[in-house]
């Protein structure tokens, strides 16, 4: 901002000149992705990873453990004895399902308790036999990747089935029996053991990955919003995960465009959405279960597709507005029947500021705003002033309760102004400023609508809980959600 004095006093007369010019370390493509513009973080725990242990009980089915063991396990013959090992049924108890990590690996655990197998030996001396066992526990590790379509994958890596407190209990002619198939090197309480064991480790083995996989296939944001004269699609798509010591990472690239570009100033402006290069999140300061950690460069990509969709386009007149047409005629006279014309140069930007009262808070730029003042309908005759307009706006962000979207609240902007017509030193001019002082904060809910929506990603089959929000980082470059994971 240039300001020219003409050091009369007391009172000297000022004109001042202000344009923007929009500044990024980088600028991102309108139809590409933005690499790690959200980042999820499941920590070990209540809130985090152990919601989908849940999930993971609810769909192990017991009885598929049992089917695989019913029939005939063994068969052979001693002189002119025939025999078989046949179970006729499996009764198992209480399943605990826990997922955590194991150095770069996810482990599930599995414990199958109260495990009671019925069966019986046929042949000449046989009879009916018991297996119990306390528990039979299974660990698992997971190896999770994300493949090129953005899938989070599971892989088996590992299976180690241990048995506890194993008794085998048998009953009639069958000990004698027993005793002659054992010395032939049949093992029948072996038999049915590695039985039971190979049939728990089968089930979880085949079945515990693709359940995984279907808990976190939720894990990304398809949206489709209307906002304005248009609509936007948010898309959000894993792109990496880490597994560390205590949780693991899902970074997410994103996307946000409009069905059609309609701006004005879009063709002429930067190629895509201002990137600010910030910082990836350090989750070690935070403490909720699960934490989303959304980029200012996400911001900033939805910032520009409503600007190229055409949201600040616009015209609007003072009834449009809901203002009443004297308070403006006394900043700029002889206005009586107001029409703005509208047309940004430069896409919105989100910004870290800091403020003396509030601490480092986020703002949003609004840029070389052309604006034309009629005094009617739009005419060459009814034109009362052109202008550019730029303004900074306090911009506070906080996650709704249900954790499913993120809620606006705007301060009061600063308003900056740029005559361009009639000349920048006229009467008219002088009120330009204080006329868009009142205009500017009827005007910015128009861009606060493009926040409504913002879709927080989620869990298929789970929501967020005891939700909080804060900015984070040595930059502040981003927005932390914190909450705790739980089925719907």
């Amino acid at each position: 901002e240039t300001v020219a004095l003409d050091g009369d006093t007391p009172e000297p007369n000022e004109a001042s000149d202000v344009r923007a010019t929009l500044h990024a370390v980088d600028w991102g493509s309108s139809s590409s992705y933005t690499s790690e513009g959200l980042v999820i973080r499941l920590n070990e725990g209540d809130g985090g990873l152990s919601a989908l242990s849940s999930l993971a009980s609810e769909l192990i089915d017991e009885d598929s453990i049992s089917s695989m063991m019913l029939g005939e396990l063994w068969n052979g013959s001693f002189l002119w004895w025939d025999y078989a090992v046949v179970v006729t049924d499996v009764d198992i108890g209480e399943l605990g399902v826990e997922l955590d990590t194991h150095s770069d690996r996810l482990r599930l655990t599995a414990v199958t308790y109260d495990i009671d197998v019925d069966g019986e030996i046929e042949g000449t001396g046989g009879g009916d036999f018991d297996l119990d066992a306390d528990d039979i526990t299974v660990e698992i590790l997971l190896d999770p990747s994300v493949d090129s379509s953005g899938n989070i994958t599971i892989a088996t890596d590992s299976v180690n089935v241990t048995p506890h407190g194993l008794v085998f209990d048998a009953s009639g002619g069958v000990g004698a029996l027993e005793s002659i198939v054992s010395f032939f090197g049949v093992d029948v309480d072996g038999i049915v053991e590695d039985e039971l064991s190979s049939a728990v480790e089968s089930t979880l083995a085949d079945s515990i990955a693709p359940m995984v996989e279907e808990a976190m296939e939720g894990i990304r944001v398809s949206e489709s919003l209307d906002i304005g004269e248009n609509s936007y699609t948010v898309l959000a798509l894993p792109e990496r995960l880490e597994v560390d010591e205590t949780g693991l990472d899902i970074s997410m690239k994103t996307l946000v465009s409009p069905y059609s570009w309609e701006s004005e100033g879009w063709a002429d402006g930067p190629p895509g959405p201002a990137m600010g290069d910030f910082y990836y999140p350090d989750f070690e300061g935070t403490d909720g279960g699960t934490e989303l950690a959304m980029s200012i460069d996400f911001l900033n990509q939805l910032m520009y597709a409503v600007w190229g969709g055409g949201l600040l386009d616009t015209q609007l007149t003072d009834e449009d507005l809901g203002v009443d047409i004297s308070m403006i005629t006394l900043v700029l006279p002889g206005l009586t029947d107001l029409t703005l014309s509208i047309v940004p140069t430069l896409p919105p930007m989100i910004v870290p500021r800091e403020d003396t009262e509030a601490g480092t808070e986020l703002a949003m730029d609004l840029g070389d705003l052309f604006v034309e003042i009629y005094n009617g309908d739009p005419s060459e005759e009814t034109l009362y002033m052109e202008l550019y307009v730029s303004t900074q706006v306090p911009l506070s962000l906080e996650a709704s309760a249900a954790g499913d979207a993120i809620g606006v609240e705007l301060g009061d902007p600063t308003v900056w102004v740029d005559v361009v017509y009639p000349d920048a030193n006229s009467a008219d001019a002088a009120g330009a400023e204080a006329a868009f002082e009142i205009l500017f904060p009827i005007f910015l809910p128009e861009v606060a609508g493009a926040f409504g929506e913002i879709p927080i990603p989620s869990f298929a089959g789970f929501a967020l809980s005891d939700v909080e929000s804060a900015l984070v980082g040595d930059d502040d470059g981003h927005l932390m959600i914190s909450g705790n994971l739980g089925a719907e």
